[in-house]
């Protein structure tokens, strides 16, 4: 399939309309309103909750959102930047402009100008940094996030949409919805008590039950143990790292998501004693989890995520 080329950043939202038709001289009128018919206005609410509003689908996009990226390229699309990864970059990435950017101060804009998109996707992650993006740069961003297992086939459907490929969009989504749906059918009737935590470099935090990983571990008929925590101001999905609350639940399974050592967090809360009290590290129960299926590209192999989370939290019947 033949490559486009499109720009996307994950979670945003702007109304803006761009690329008008004109027609030059009269004898060009019927070509112009063909081309007129055939440019299709396209409208959507982002995950931010706004509207934006493009008078045609984006021909150049720069992503921001890992995600994005992947659905793009199996659409044939190529975005015409794509975002750093903290690991290597996935081998279907090859050849493709990559944006620096990082939690605290956001892409580098003067990479995401060179690359003269149409539209940015962005995360959720970013959100802060949208209001810079459109005013700064003039150029519409939609938010666009997977924080959900269901929510998975619609957001494939809407950057389908974005793109002018509406129906691969909808071929896509529901090919991984079918997926998806026998990969959990036989969910286990008891439920685990499951405690997540997520690393960064300088600090740790567990997931809530309101994430994408959440969201996979109540699909697995699991149960995560921070339901009433706080959500962290910034990071939506995660709340500060407490082992007073994990204490306190008691968690028949432990995972563990690194970014970058897994292993160093793990050691990290070995050294409080309050750790070994936990039945899951009793049981040895403390698994390291990749990133990718997670966090970095939630939804990109659901049934990949799906698989590592049953051998998790049913060891024994595996």
């Amino acid at each position: 399939m033949t490559r486009s080329t499109l720009l996307i950043l994950a979670p945003l939202t702007a109304v803006m309309t761009f690329g008008l038709l004109s027609a030059v001289g009269p004898e060009s009128n019927a070509v112009a309103t063909a081309a007129a018919s055939q440019a299709s206005g396209v409208s959507c609410v982002d995950d931010l909750g706004r509207t934006v509003t493009l008078e045609s689908p984006a021909e150049r996009v720069a992503v921001m959102s890992p995600f994005a990226v992947d659905v793009l390229l199996d659409l044939g699309i190529e975005p015409v930047l794509v975002p750093s990864m903290v690991s290597d970059q996935p081998e279907s990435w090859d050849g493709l402009d990559v944006v620096s950017m990082s939690h605290s101060t956001g892409p580098n804009l003067e990479q995401v100008v060179a690359s003269r998109p149409d539209l940015i996707i962005a995360p959720r992650m970013l959100a802060r940094f949208i209001p810079v993006l459109e005013s700064t740069l003039g150029i519409p961003v939609v938010c666009v996030d997977v924080q959900h297992i269901d929510h998975l086939g619609e957001r494939i459907e809407l950057i389908g949409k974005l793109v002018g490929q509406e129906a691969g969009g909808t071929d896509l989504a529901a090919k991984t919805e079918r997926e998806v749906a026998r990969a959990i059918a036989d969910t286990r009737s008891s439920a685990p008590v499951v405690f997540a935590i997520f690393g960064l470099r300088e600090a740790n935090y567990a997931f809530l039950p309101d994430s994408y990983l959440g969201s996979l571990i109540e699909a697995c008929g699991g149960q995560l143990l921070t339901e009433r925590a706080e959500v962290h101001p910034i990071f939506e999905g995660f709340t500060p790292l407490s082992l007073e609350v994990a204490i306190e639940g008691d968690p028949s399974v432990v995972l563990v998501i690194g970014h970058g050592d897994s292993a160093a967090i793990v050691r990290s809360m070995s050294a409080d004693p309050a750790w070994s009290s936990l039945s899951a590290v009793k049981a040895g129960r403390v698994v390291s989890l990749p990133e990718d299926p997670f966090v970095l590209r939630p939804g990109v192999e659901p049934l990949k995520a799906i698989s590592l989370l049953r051998e998790a939290m049913y060891p024994d019947q595996n």
